[in-house]
């Protein structure tokens, strides 16, 4: 086992890659770190900066996870560390946040022999948030490392992802998921044994994402997900050619909501679509939403496969527009009238 980041699963090439990086101070100061939701971006930030404070580096495991600094930066309250996230009442990330950033970046660390700024969502930020963080990336103050995390890359400028090191997130296979769920869980461990059908559909419904698994585990999340499938489940019912406007405009009005909770449905319908058109391509695909081949055939069935493409498409678009914080009525609206159209 490599020394590098022991408490994180997964990703080995990346951590070991990271790892020997800071052991030899070549680091780079801008790192953009890309995944789905729930894959570990935070978790891999804080071991990051708590590596580049250990004081153990040399002996033994890095971060070593017991030094003063290391548990500081873990449990967020070390000095030198700053955590940039959204405000949760706005869709965005500001360029006031990021300007407020700037005068104390080029301030001396407190106590570390460096600073750290996380910038969570950071695909949310404005184009002005983002060029006023072009600024400080293109000379970047001595002994400060500014590490992004990001869901869609495509929402970050080209000027930004070149000025940062990109260290992309993978997703778990199923077996992979299993193998780091019961041992890190407890409870994974005991519902795999009590109740399999239940353990089976969490390793599917957190589509490769350990922290949607752990999520997943407890009540209030295994009834959250089930409303989430039940919700997309009516959605792609609805999907086949012969429904009626009426039908569409009903099925998306019973998913929306909260914009946050709308965004983790049309996730669910997007990876629905996904499966479908993989299992269309070859039988035995890997699924991120459905429970059983079966289950995605009868639905494929319903829809029509020539459809996929342009509904997957659809999907996305909505998507991207809702997180533009389009209004949620005219956006399932004008939804439902494409979808009627194809």
């Amino acid at each position: 086992m490599s020394r590098y980041f022991p408490s994180l699963v997964g990703n080995e090439s990346t951590r070991d890659r990271l790892g020997r990086a800071i052991d030899s101070g070549r680091l780079p100061h801008a790192l953009l770190i890309g995944g789905d939701r729930g894959s570990g971006k935070f978790t891999l930030a804080l071991s990051v900066a708590a590596a580049l404070v250990c004081e153990n580096k040399g002996a033994g495991a890095l971060p070593c996870g017991t030094c003063p600094a290391c548990k500081k930066m873990l449990s967020r309250s070390h000095t030198d560390l700053t955590v940039l996230e959204r405000d949760p009442k706005k869709a965005t990330v500001g360029v006031s946040q990021i300007k407020e950033l700037r005068p104390a970046m080029y301030l001396s660390p407190t106590e570390a022999p460096c600073k750290v700024y996380i910038i969570r969502e950071a695909d949310k930020m404005t184009p002005e948030a983002q060029n006023a963080l072009l600024i400080i990336l293109e000379e970047p103050p001595r002994d400060v490392y500014i590490i992004l995390l990001a869901t869609s890359l495509d929402r970050i400028l080209t000027t930004i992802r070149s000025r940062a090191q990109y260290i992309p997130m993978q997703r778990f296979t199923r077996d992979e998921l299993d193998t780091h769920l019961t041992g890190l869980s407890r409870e994974a461990r005991a519902m795999r044994s009590t109740s399999h059908a239940s353990y089976s559909e969490i390793l599917t419904a957190a589509g490769g994402s350990i922290g949607r698994a752990l999520t997943l585990l407890s009540p209030k999340g295994a009834a959250e997900c089930r409303e989430e499938r039940e919700g997309a489940l009516s959605v792609i019912n609805a999907l086949g050619a012969g429904s009626s406007f009426a039908d569409l405009h009903s099925a998306l009005l019973s998913i929306s909501g909260e914009r946050a909770e709308l965004s983790l449905e049309i996730e669910c319908i997007i990876n629905a679509l996904r499966d479908m058109t993989a299992l269309r391509q070859s039988a035995g695909a890997e699924l991120l939403f459905f429970s059983s081949e079966t289950e995605a055939k009868e639905a494929l069935e319903r829809v029509g496969g020539r459809r996929l493409l342009k509904l997957y498409e659809l999907f996305l678009d909505t998507h991207e527009r809702l997180s533009k914080n389009a209004a949620v009525g005219s956006l399932l609206t004008a939804l439902a009238a494409k979808i009627k159209n194809i």
